[in-house]
Protein backbone atom coordinates (compact mmCIF):
# COMPACT_ATOMS: atom_id res chain seq x y z
CA UNK A 1 0.00 0.00 0.00
CA UNK A 2 1.20 3.29 -0.86
CA UNK A 3 1.02 6.96 0.90
CA UNK A 4 -2.25 7.64 -1.96
CA UNK A 5 -3.86 4.45 -0.74
CA UNK A 6 -3.30 5.59 2.85
CA UNK A 7 -4.66 9.00 2.28
CA UNK A 8 -7.42 7.63 0.21
CA UNK A 9 -8.89 5.08 2.87
CA UNK A 10 -8.35 7.05 5.52
CA UNK A 11 -10.97 9.93 3.94
CA UNK A 12 -13.21 7.32 3.97
CA UNK A 13 -13.20 6.25 7.63
CA UNK A 14 -13.05 10.02 8.55
CA UNK A 15 -16.36 10.24 6.74
CA UNK A 16 -18.07 7.60 8.39
CA UNK A 17 -16.74 8.43 11.64
CA UNK A 18 -17.48 12.11 11.73
CA UNK A 19 -13.32 12.50 12.50
CA UNK A 20 -12.10 16.11 12.16
CA UNK A 21 -8.69 16.10 11.59
CA UNK A 22 -5.61 15.06 9.05
CA UNK A 23 -3.30 12.66 9.04
CA UNK A 24 0.62 14.45 9.13
CA UNK A 25 2.80 12.99 6.53
CA UNK A 26 5.18 11.42 8.72
CA UNK A 27 2.12 9.57 10.18
CA UNK A 28 1.37 8.46 7.17
CA UNK A 29 4.70 7.25 6.64
CA UNK A 30 4.67 4.74 9.02
CA UNK A 31 1.14 3.84 8.44
CA UNK A 32 2.69 2.74 4.96
CA UNK A 33 5.61 0.77 6.40
CA UNK A 34 3.60 -0.90 9.17
CA UNK A 35 0.97 -1.91 6.19
CA UNK A 36 3.95 -3.33 4.31
CA UNK A 37 4.79 -5.21 7.06
CA UNK A 38 8.41 -3.81 7.91
CA UNK A 39 9.43 -3.48 11.23
CA UNK A 40 8.51 0.30 12.83
CA UNK A 41 10.29 2.68 15.70
CA UNK A 42 8.06 5.84 15.80
CA UNK A 43 10.02 8.67 17.23
CA UNK A 44 7.82 12.20 17.15
CA UNK A 45 7.19 15.05 19.30
CA UNK A 46 4.64 15.75 21.46
CA UNK A 47 1.42 16.29 20.19
CA UNK A 48 2.34 14.84 17.17
CA UNK A 49 -0.78 11.96 17.68
CA UNK A 50 1.43 8.82 17.93
CA UNK A 51 -1.55 7.16 19.81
Amino acid sequence: MDAESVRTNFNEIKSSYNINFELKEEQIEVAVAALQKRNVVCLLPTGFGKT
